[in-house]
Parts: C-alpha cells; structure tokens; sequence
C-alpha cells in the first residue's frame, strides 16, 4: 500500500508538469500575493457573518488560509473558552470533531476517530506548543487535565489536524497533530487577576502580567494556583467509609509560564507542579489508605526567524523538556504486611528544530526542514519505597528527521501538496513517510480537498518496562495509512457547512493483551467514518455550531467493534447575547453513543452544560455556568481491569476576571 502511496505521489507531480508550463505565463499576469488577516483581526469580525481566511500553521507547518490548506483543521479559541467556561484542555479538545476523553481521576485518555484503547497513553497524536513539541520522552504523551503545563487561560486558539502527520512530523502524529497556540502581550491585557470557584470546592487564582516597550521588546508573566478537595470518588465504597475516603481525595497544583521577545528573539518557558491524593482500601479487612502522586514539568524554548530575502526564510527553534513522576502506593503482601509500592519515572531531552522555505520558483512554496531530539534521561524505577529498587528501566534515544514539502499552485484554483519524511532512532527502525494532497477551489465559497498520508509510532519507554517485565518481546511500530475526502461550502455569508469522509488502515496496532499483561501487535484494523459540520451566525449576533462524527473502527478479520469505540459523536454550541452584547447566553450538548468493553457494554450518554458571560466594564468580567445541567449518570473504563468509573456530579461554575491595568 505504501508503493501505491508512492505511485500516485510521482504521477501527480509528473502530470502536473505539463499544466505547470502551459499555464505559468498565465499565473504571473493573474496572480498576486494578497496579505491575508490575522486571526486576531478576524476574531474582530462581525457575529453576523462566518469567518473566512482564517490563518494556521498545522496542516502544513506554514502559515495559511485554512480554506486552502492541505488538510481539514479545527478550531477551539479563546473566545470559546470564555463563552463555554472551559476550564481544562480536556474540556477544550472535547469541542473537536472525532475526540472522545475519558477520565480515571488521575489521567485524562483520549480516543481519537474510534480507537482509544484502553491504556494508551495519548501517544497517537502529536501534541505542539506554539508550533513545538510537547510530547514527553518517557510514554511519547502530553498531559491534557488539570496537570497539563499550559493554563487554558492563556491559550489563544487549539488548532487540530486530523489524520496522518508523519510526513511532517514524524513520530506520534498517528491521528493527527494538535498545536496549542499561547496568547502573546497584545491578548494578556496588561496586569489581569482571575478566579475561579465551583460547586466541587475546587478554587484557582491566576495572576498575569504583559508589558511591551514601544518596539524594542515585550515580556509577560502569569502564574497560578489550583486546589481540588474533596473529590468525589469514581468507585463505590463502604458506606462507614465514604466521607472519610472522599476527604483524602485531594489535589494541588500550581504553574508559572512567561516569556520574553526582542529584535525577533523569542524565549519561553514553563513549569508546573501536580500534588495528588488518591484513597484507596486495603482489604481483610477494609482499611482506608491513599496513594500519593507528585509531578513536575517544565520546559522552555529559543526561538528565531531569519528572513534573508523576500524568496528564502529560516525558522530555527532550540527547547529543553523536563518530566518528573512519583506514585507511592500501600499494598499488603500475601503475609497481610504493608509495604508502600514506589514507581518513579524522570525524563528529560533536548529538541532542536531548523525549517527553510524558499520562494523562489513561481507558484511554489518550498519547505525543507531538520529536527533532532537528544534525550538526555529516560529512566523509570519500580520497588518499595525505603528498599533498593527491584526494577530499573534506561533509555538513550535519539530520534533525528529530515521532511521536504512542495505547495505548488497550478493553476489559481488548483494546488498540490507533495511531501516525505525521513525519520530514524536508536529504538526504531528507519521509516519514510510520504503524502500527497490536492486542493480544488471550485468558487470563491467551494472548496474541495483530497489527501492520502502515512503515519507510524514505535514503542515508548514506558510500552518497553511493562514487557521487560513480564519478559516479552518489544512490539514493532505500529502503521497507518488514509485516504480522506473533504467539501466545504460558503452557501452564504452566514451559513457554512463540511463534509468530510475518511479510511484509515491499521497494521500492527500496539496494545495492551489483558491476559498476559504485555504490549503485542494486534490484528490489522479498518477504520472508516464521517465529521459533518455547520457553523451559522444570525442577524442579532446569534452563533450555532454543530459537529457530528460517525466513526467505524473494527478489526478486518472480525465484525466487533473495538472496546472503548463509540460509534456516534455529536456536539452541539449555541450563543447569543440575551439584553445587549456584553451579557452573552451559551449553551453546550455533548453525546457519545454506547461503547463495547471486555465484559459489558456501557451505555451512551448526553450532556448538557449552560453558561452567562458578563462584560460587566472594560476592567471586569464576570461567568456563570452549570455544566452537566440534568445530571446525567454516566461511565468511563479507560481501564480493562477496573469496574466502569460512575459520573454524574452537576457543577457550578464561577469564574471572575479583573483587569487591573492595560
């Protein structure tokens, strides 16, 4: 399937050629290059007309129109988070057509287009910080709950590219690639105070702090503290012992993130801290205990363009990454003698990152680009806490890339996107990764795009501990391959819809087999679905958004579905202001159809949450929201072994912000 990948790629840049000399003299007369608004100025756009021309830089690691960009991408953005009180990234990726995510209480999973199997660890989609990599060295994931290292306040729009990405981006951008995009000096409002209260108790202060110096340089700080007490638990519990277990049911977490820019230098940097408390029972007889979690991430970044030419650019960017992970856990030993069961995991690794584009050949952008990750520690440890480690698993990887991309426009409706990646690691094999896309501007409002891609992830660290221990054999690298069609269309100023229909193949899946407790290779998968969407916006500044994903992910030599695979995704958002456009009413439905496990079959749910948005003056701005407004019972089993986890807690929300200076 890769040669037919290949195949169509060279006939597609050959047959191009030919409408290439035919039509070059005729692109030079007819074509200039027309700056295109900035999300920030389109953000300014009326609420009576959809926005078009809205630029991204995800789906071909290059700012672009997202009409005209080789791949569907969506988007969450601060406005968003405001109007739907968004208080984790979890909550803010939920908004994305084809994400499901599912909760323990401690780790937020997330299923992408029908696969989220059960203890993966985010690591099939590739996860950027303002255009960086964010995936860890120790399970190759990102944290996406009140643990992620960035503060949902200060994200200026989530962009997510759905679908294969490796030909860009190598490793993990198995189904797609998510770039966080944080907010600048121009969006951090001078020195701001937020809180946020809600009916759970849980309570966090947020202070940030921007200041530019006329053209010479800008910085901004912002800092942050979170408190969860009183958790509600997510397994059932001895009556006598509920109040007691739910008050050691406690987290803590604070984060700092700032940043500096200067004659086009940039440096940022981040650091959080996680403190959890989990109780637990030990049994004969039933004794309330708790199991301790600590983390910390930091990391932090240089970056520069150099622009030599209007014709030739380079990007380069520099950044270090850092993880620490404590889990102490009491347990009794068949003796009934309590030990605490200690397992640590330390990461650290350096990336670096050079992209050059060239504009020197008419209707060509041209990208070549580098990238080198050293990891500088990858260690887990696993024993009792006050002995000598039983277990000590080391790694020493080095992952180094090389990918060229051609955006060639052929004619002024037509484009074609041709690109490969090289990719190679001490722990995995060497892989190339082409993919093609053509991109058909029927009209002005129709726009229609077709891809085929390829993607690939290796085992992680944390994939090869689990075997070693159980002595088996590290999986190879799991593959996919897809084909995806998509169409949209302007029908008027304020009224848009798109379509778009993907099929994915799957060989050698990583996953965990529950009978032995190892990671092997599955069987080969087909996956096939749709994400449909429309976006309306009213005269009287109303906004409906609805996105509907039908996803069907099976194995090719059965007819079940895969555990944890709902079928039907629907997502419902509504808004319009209520007496004037500073009080704006929200309304959110979210359902997940009912999803197969390893002994039952969980039940779909819907979920409805309602939010008031208060501009109360320029300085203050007041939310209030109930999510879960019917309190709805549901289940998660992001485990195969633990019993389905209970939700259907209603939560008030308040949030407060205070602009003290500008």
């Amino acid at each position: 399937m890769r040669h037919r990948a290949w195949l169509l790629l060279c006939l597609c840049y050959c047959g191009s050629v030919l409408a290439q000399q035919q039509y070059q003299q005729q692109l030079q007369q007819t074509t200039s290059q027309i700056a295109e608004p900035s999300l920030e100025e389109l953000l300014r756009t009326p609420l009576n007309a959809v926005p078009r021309d809205v630029e991204i830089t995800t789906a071909s690691r290059t700012q672009q129109s997202a009409d005209t960009a080789p791949a569907i991408t969506y988007l969450v953005t601060s406005q968003d988070i405001r109007l739907f009180q968004l208080r984790t990234l979890a909550e803010v990726l939920q908004l994305m057509p084809g994400i499901q995510i599912s909760s323990d209480g401690g780790f937020h999973y997330i299923g992408v287009r029908g696969l989220g199997r059960h203890a993966d660890f985010n690591s099939r989609l590739l996860f950027l910080i303002d255009g960086v990599r964010a995936n860890d060295n120790i399970g190759d994931a990102m944290l996406v709950g009140t643990d992620a290292i960035v503060d949902v306040e200060s994200i200026e729009r989530v962009e997510f590219t759905p679908g294969p990405g490796s030909a860009l981006y190598g490793n993990n951008a198995f189904f797609g690639v998510l770039n966080i995009v944080t907010k600048g000096v121009s969006r951090l409002h001078g020195v701001a105070l937020s809180i946020q209260l809600d009916s759970l108790q849980q309570q966090q202060l947020r202070l940030n702090f921007a200041h530019r110096e006329q053209a010479s340089w800008e910085s901004w700080l912002s800092a942050s503290i979170n408190e969860r007490p009183n958790i509600p638990l997510t397994y059932p519990a001895p009556d006598q012992f509920t109040d007691l277990l739910q008050s050691q049911n406690h987290e803590d977490f604070y984060r700092l993130q700032g940043g500096f820019k200067s004659s086009g230098w940039l440096w940022q940097g981040a650091y959080n801290q996680r403190k959890l408390t989990i109780p637990i029972g030990l049994s004969e007889p039933f004794t309330p205990e708790v199991s301790d979690i600590s983390e910390r991430n930091y990391r932090y970044r240089i970056s520069k363009k150099f622009v030599f030419s209007t014709e030739w650019e380079l990007d380069a960017k520099l950044s270090q990454s850092g993880l620490g992970f404590q889990r102490l856990e009491p347990y009794q030993d068949p003796r009934l003698q309590r030990f605490v069961a200690e397992t640590r995991m330390d990461g650290r690794w350096r990336h670096i990152e050079l992209q050059l584009a060239n504009r020197s050949f008419a209707s060509h952008l041209l990208l070549a680009g580098f990238e080198h990750q050293q990891d500088l520690l990858q260690q887990i440890t696993i024993g009792d806490a006050g002995f000598p480690p039983a277990f000590t698993f080391i790694g020493n990887n080095h992952r180094t890339g090389i990918f060229l991309q051609d955006l060639w426009q052929i004619l002024p409706e037509h484009t074609l996107v041709l690109g490969a990646r090289f990719d190679d690691s001490e722990t995995g094999p060497a892989i190339t990764t082409p993919r093609v896309a053509w991109i058909w501007q029927t009209t002005a409002d129709m726009t229609l795009k077709l891809m085929h891609g390829s993607a690939f992830r290796v085992a992680n660290l944390n994939e090869f501990s689990t075997n070693a221990l159980t002595i088996h054999p590290i999986p190879s690298e799991e593959k996919i391959e897809t084909t995806e069609l998509a169409w949209q269309h302007y029908l008027t100023s304020q009224l848009q819809y798109r379509l778009a229909f993907f099929q994915s193949n799957i060989t050698d899946l990583i996953e965990i087999d529950p009978f032995i407790g190892a990671f092997i290779n599955g069987s080969a998968l087909r996956s096939h679905g749709l994400d449909a969407g429309i976006e309306y916006r009213g005269r009287q500044q109303q906004q409906f958004r609805l996105n509907w994903s039908w996803q069907n992910t099976r194995y090719q030599q059965q007819t079940k579905l895969l555990e944890n695979s709902p079928s039907h995704l629907l997502n419902i958002l509504y808004n319009q202001p209520l007496f004037n456009p500073d009080f704006i009413f929200s309304w959110q439905t979210r359902a997940v159809s009912q999803r197969e496990t390893l002994l039952e079959r969980l039940p779909g749910y819907v979920l409805h949450n309602a939010n008031i948005l208060w501009q109360l003056s320029d300085e203050l701005e007041l939310s209030f929201g109930i999510h879960n407004l019917t309190q709805t019972r549901y289940y998660d089993q992001p485990s195969l072994t633990a019993p389905p986890i209970q939700n259907f807690d209603r939560t008030v929300r308040i949030a407060l912000q205070w602009r003290l200076h500008r």
